[in-house]
Formats: C-alpha cells, sequence, structure tokens
C-alpha cells in the first residue's frame, strides 16, 4: 500500500498480533526462530482476522515463509526480518474491490475494471496491492503473485484481465548417466601425423580400436535431485525422481578365464563408478 495515497492507521498492538508477527515503530517484523509454517499460520491468522501487511515486501515474504529451510536464530539479540511497514485495517468495503479474482487450476486472474463512484459520486481510492495479498490469501492463493504485473497493471489504470498469480512448477533434475573417460574408444581415419609434423596418409590415428585389459572406458555420474515447487495454496509439489542407471545391465557378466586367454588384450575392459 502506497505510503503517499492512503493515511497511516493506528498501530496495532503487539499483543493483537498473531504469535510470530512482530510490530515496532520501524516496522513489521516475522520471528525467523519459528518454523516457515508457524509463519505461514500466523499470516493466515492476521489476514483472516481483518487486517493486512501494508507496505509489504512481496518477494521476501515469499522466501520466508516457502523457501527458508528451518528457524533461523541470530547471534546476537532477535532474530527477526523486517517485512512490511506496518499492520493495517481491511474493512469489507475495500475487500468488495477484489471480488473479480477467478481461480483457474495452476493460476488466478483478475479484471482490473474501472472502480464506479458511489451514491455521493465518490470514486474510492484506487486498488492496492498488499490489499489484493491479503484477500487472495484469504480466497486460497498463498503463493505466486506476480508482483511486477499487479504493480504495473495498478499504476497504469487500465481496465484488463490479467494473470495476477501462477503455482511454480517443480523443476526436474538429472538422471544419472555414462560419462566417457577413454579417447581411444571410437574409430578415427584420419591420418596419423608424423613427429616431424607431417602427415602419413597409409597410416591412421584409430582406425581399429584396441582396448587395454582393465582400461576405464566410462565413469557412473549419479543422478542429482531437482527443485520442488508450490501450487497456488503454498502446497509443495515435489520433483519427479531422477532415473538411476544400473551398470551390470551395462557392463554384462565378466568372460571366463578360458574365453580371455583366447581373445585378445583388449578383454575385458572396466568400467568404474
Amino acid at each position: 500500500m502506497s505510503d503517499d495515497d492512503v493515511p497511516v492507521p493506528d498501530a496495532v498492538p503487539a499483543a493483537g498480533l498473531p504469535r510470530g508477527i512482530v510490530q515496532r515503530d520501524e516496522g513489521v517484523f516475522l520471528d525467523l526462530s519459528l518454523a516457515p509454517a508457524q509463519l505461514r499460520d500466523a499470516v493466515e491468522q492476521l489476514f483472516q482476522s481483518g487486517q493486512l501487511l501494508a507496505g509489504l515486501d512481496y518477494g521476501l515474504f515469499l522466501l520466508t515463509l516457502f523457501h527458508a529451510p528451518a528457524p533461523r536464530a541470530a547471534p546476537k539479540g532477535d532474530a527477526l526480518l523486517r517485512i512490511a511497514v506496518r499492520v493495517a485495517p481491511f474493512p469489507p468495503q475495500r475487500r468488495a474491490l477484489y471480488k473479480q479474482v477467478k481461480i483457474r487450476g495452476d493460476s488466478a486472474e483478475f479484471y482490473f475494471e474501472a472502480l464506479p463512484a458511489d451514491a455521493d459520486g465518490q470514486v474510492p481510492a484506487r486498488r492496492e496491492f498488499d490489499e489484493l495479498v491479503a484477500d487472495l490469501w484469504c480466497k486460497g492463493v498463498h503463493y505466486g503473485i506476480d508482483g511486477v504485473a499487479v504493480r504495473a497493471i495498478l499504476g497504469s489504470g487500465k481496465a484488463e484481465r490479467i494473470t495476477v498469480a501462477r503455482a511454480l512448477p517443480p523443476q526436474p533434475g538429472r538422471d544419472a548417466r555414462l560419462a566417457e573417460v577413454s579417447q581411444g574408444i571410437h574409430r578415427d581415419d584420419a591420418p596419423r601425423e608424423r613427429s616431424d609434423g607431417r602427415l602419413d596418409l597409409l597410416s591412421f590415428k584409430n582406425r581399429f580400436p584396441q582396448v587395454k585389459k582393465h582400461a576405464r572406458l566410462l565413469r557412473l555420474l549419479p543422478g542429482a535431485p531437482g527443485l520442488p515447487g508450490y501450487d497456488l495454496a503454498g502446497k509443495l509439489l515435489p520433483p519427479p525422481a531422477p532415473l538411476e542407471l544400473d551398470l551390470a545391465t551395462v557392463a554384462g557378466a565378466a568372460r571366463p578365464s578360458s574365453i580371455s586367454a583366447m581373445a585378445t588384450s583388449s578383454w575385458p575392459p572396466r568400467l568404474v563408478t
């Protein structure tokens, strides 16, 4: 909510705020000694009580409530993070300006139409980003508001339907794979270079690849996990598990010693993990 357009309401007493939310003269803070789930519960209580966070840093808000790994303790002083300017009331007449929200699967849309004048001919103050955050939260949209797009449309004053929030899909990781560690397992018909720098057109660099016994050919690179996503309700979406690779299906069974004695010294190659 813009400090220039909205009067500063009276500060909410600290005793009236949910545990985890602290209001001081310099702003509103989240208590980082609590788990992110506990902070989300505190925000839920605050918004459902008819209040909002004015001057909200929404990017930091999302990082703290959803992406923080665990409770933190500050080395000195309080483990507090400034998240907003103040706690402000969100009266029903202002909440009525956000009835145009439509949730469609993994996204939420809002039609920013012109605000009608009231019975006295007065046009209400424009919609505010912080109000939209509180209203969407109460409607189940806890994650993924596009702050840049919403603030842009609010500043332009245009009548337009836009997507105001999107779910974050999980990002897949990396499947396990084999990487070559030998340079001599591929055929190379390029002319061989002599010691004097001339090319011998009658010989080749590696016309018939030969693999020496116990030579290292391939290395197993293990899979790496992906990154989780979040739906609009803030529910964690786990990434798909990376595919693993069984070396036995690639290397095959070992040859008997009798057969190995008959074969060339190139058998058997050795895979390394």
